[in-house]
């Protein structure tokens, strides 16, 4: 009994199509779930703060995976639970730490300066000032002109020095 060319083609072709599928490599993503197994005071924390729209956000391209926007594919770390296989920007160099926090705040109205700031050019990164997993009343108070003018001057005594002037 003789098959049909079209057919053999067919099969042929679900065959490699099959086989293609099983090769493909794991996703090196785990999902903010798996992150909320051993991180639930982060992944709480997380959730009420500001970034928390990256998680429910198809704009973004990080739906499910919001920790792994900033911190890198962690599957790899989900199996090892080393610390050394997953990236935090808190303690990336300065350069490093902002190419993650622009990756996406690069075109908003205020970062816009970041590139050529002089935070950028001596070194002093984003995550340095901006606490991301911060949440409730010490979010609240972060956003208070008394705190935040309190924090810069912690860096620019000469600034606040000349604010306080009477002239």
């Amino acid at each position: 009994m003789r098959s049909d060319p079209g057919v053999r083609f067919l099969l042929l072709v679900a065959a490699a199509f099959l086989t293609a599928e099983a090769q493909q490599p794991a996703s090196p993503y785990a999902g903010s779930e798996a992150c909320q197994a051993c991180h639930e005071d982060i992944y709480n924390a997380f959730a009420k703060g500001a970034h928390r729209g990256i998680e429910n956000d198809d704009k973004h391209g990080w739906k499910g995976q919001a920790c792994e926007s900033c911190h890198g594919p962690g599957q790899k770390h989900v199996e090892s639970a080393a610390a050394a296989d997953i990236q935090n920007p808190a303690k990336m160099g300065a350069a490093q730490a902002d190419k993650v926090c622009l990756s996406c705040h690069l075109h908003e109205p205020t970062r816009v300066g970041r590139v050529d700031s002089g935070h950028a050019k001596n070194q002093v990164a984003c995550t340095a000032c901006h606490k991301i997993h911060t949440t409730g009343p010490e979010l609240t108070a972060l956003r208070k002109a008394s705190t935040i003018n309190a924090q810069c001057t912690g860096c620019h005594q000469g600034v606040w020095a000349q604010f306080q002037k009477p002239f």
